[in-house]
């Protein structure tokens, strides 16, 4: 085989074929997300009905938009290629673009909506934007104020972008997160990684007793099996694992733990309306009235449902009937807002109405990867969310396992959305096992709350299962409350990149109050409004 120069390497040109080949594979499977996403998201939004038709990854699509992953897909590169519909430079990078400014300003806040927070060589779901050029547009106008309310440290940081109407891509964009990097940084941690922990083991019996509620939890994906239970006790054993810290039923002490960057549980019961306990989909359903009907829902990879088809999925599961629906949902409870307005104004209750510029809350609904027992396989996904985090069980059961956001880097190197570690992985890492983990079962009325960069992983079974959490996005330079937090470190990172973020997050905050619109997705199916 003929060898190709590349970058000053000789390569075979079979390597630069297969990665070349890879690599359209890659975009081509993201062009398709975003294409049936957006069209899902448009379809639902004018009241068009979800059906069940042709799968893709098996999912739903709304008629009546074109079915099959590679029309889908293609349908929206050409709209993409003249300007149509929004797609990020890292994937199409030479386009029409109709809604590109002739001004300075205009062009650097059309830029701003490129912003990521993953390099595209670890995700482009961080975030994604379905959006078409009359959205842009409307992104654009906002950004325009947004900038001009920015503080004058935030706007010295980004005023050489705004006047040359381009933001580069270093700033746009991280830099790329790969195995190296995340090897070098797990060496540098864990040589000042403290092996002193603050709370108390959890014994075999209190494992075993939280097991079996995991496994015996009503309605189940899947049923109660010994030898299942006992391989979940066997992996649980070799982790570290502690209890965690209770507080009690109080917004100050909750706050008090948020600021302290703790991982604590409470009792939500006296802090909720009795009525928010053990509701159920339908009830959720039959409070929104007709509009239920339209309320999106979303599932993993962008698979699209309304609140309405879902909450029938569920009591037709009850009632014996046979349902084509399944797995988990989740929405912006701002979709929801007769239910969303029963809840108190957490941001109040907790006084950090000045500190947090955003509430940023959402619904998830239905089972999700199983019980507790399914990270015994090694293949379930822990993950962290770069806010801090208070999180409520109002229906169901689930579990949680954490582990503390000051381990993320001695652990995984940062990654954000790791495996959780195999029975083997822990063997040939005995670090892992040293580490202190959590894990929690959650009824009806329990709490959590946790800092940002926590690795979490949820487990429930359930289809009943309802939960609700609430994320606060920071005002400039606030709820730094760690070194360990997301926040602190990209401070410490880049200031530019920092400013960058405020200004975003003020532009879809902005974009939602002035128009109703939501194209800011993360990982696929979290609508931020």
């Amino acid at each position: 085989m003929r060898p190709c120069v590349a970058f000053g390497v000789v390569l075979p040109a079979g390597v630069i074929v297969n990665f070349a080949w890879n690599l359209a594979e890659q975009q081509s499977k993201q062009i398709g997300f975003s294409g049936v996403a957006y069209y899902t998201r448009r379809a639902i939004a004018e009241g068009i009905p979800p059906i069940y038709g042709e799968p893709w990854y098996g999912g739903v699509l709304a008629s009546p938009i074109p079915t099959g992953e590679w029309v889908s897909a293609m349908a929206f590169v050409l709209q993409a290629w003249l300007g149509k519909v929004y797609a990020h430079p890292a994937i199409i990078p030479y386009k029409l673009d109709s809604s590109q400014p002739s001004d300075a300003e205009g062009r650097f806040c059309r830029r701003v909506i490129d912003y990521l927070w993953e390099h595209p060589h670890q995700s482009m779901d961080y975030p994604q934007v379905y959006a078409d050029s009359e959205d842009v547009k409307d992104w654009i106008k906002v950004c325009r104020k947004q900038y001009q309310l920015l503080g004058d440290e935030e706007r010295g940081l980004l005023q050489k972008y705004h006047d040359s109407g381009d933001i580069p891509f270093d700033v746009l964009i991280p830099p790329s997160h790969d195995d190296g990097v995340k090897a070098q940084v797990i060496r540098e941690s864990r040589s000042r990684s403290s092996t002193e922990w603050n709370t108390t083991s959890v014994s075999h019996e209190e494992l075993v007793q939280l097991l079996r509620q995991s496994m015996n939890s009503g309605d189940s994906v899947f049923p109660f099996a010994e030898e299942v239970l006992q391989q979940g006790i066997e992996y649980y054993r070799k982790l570290n694992l502690r209890h965690v810290k209770r507080i009690p039923s109080d917004w100050k002490e909750i706050k008090k733990a948020v600021v302290n960057s703790e991982i604590a549980t409470f009792d939500a019961t006296p802090l909720l309306s009795k009525e928010l306990l053990n509701i159920t989909a339908a009830e959720i359903a039959r409070g929104e009235g007709e509009a239920a009907t339209r309320i999106p829902t979303w599932g993993q990879w962008s698979v699209p449902s309304t609140l309405g088809r879902f909450a029938q999925s569920i009591q037709d599961r009850e009632n014996g009937q046979k349902t084509d629906h399944g797995g988990s949902q989740f929405s912006n409870t701002k979709r929801f807002p007769n239910f969303f307005s029963r809840f108190p104004d957490v941001m109040k209750e907790l006084d950090i109405e000045e500190d947090a510029l955003r509430l940023v809350s959402f619904m998830w609904m239905g089972p999700n990867m199983g019980g507790a027992n399914h990270a015994a396989d090694g293949k379930c996904v822990i993950h962290y969310d770069e806010e801090p985090n208070v999180y409520i069980q109002l229906s169901g059961e689930q579990d949680m396992l954490l582990l503390p956001q000051e381990y993320v880097d001695s652990t995984f190197g940062g990654d954000r959305h790791p495996f959780c570690p195999s029975g083997q992985k822990l063997e040939e890492d005995p670090f892992l096992k040293l580490v202190p983990w959590h894990l929690v079962h959650l009824k009806p009325g329990d709490g959590i709350t946790f800092p940002g960069r926590t690795y979490h992983g949820i487990f429930s079974p359930r289809f009943d299962r309802i939960s609700v959490n609430f994320f606060f996005v920071p005002q400039w330079r606030k709820m730094e409350y760690s070194s360990s937090d997301w926040y602190s470190r990209e401070a410490a990172f880049s200031m530019e990149r920092l400013a960058l973020r405020q200004l975003w997050a003020r532009t879809l905050s902005g974009l939602y109050d002035e128009t109703g619109k939501g194209p800011i997705f993360m990982g696929h199916k979290l609508e931020y409004l």
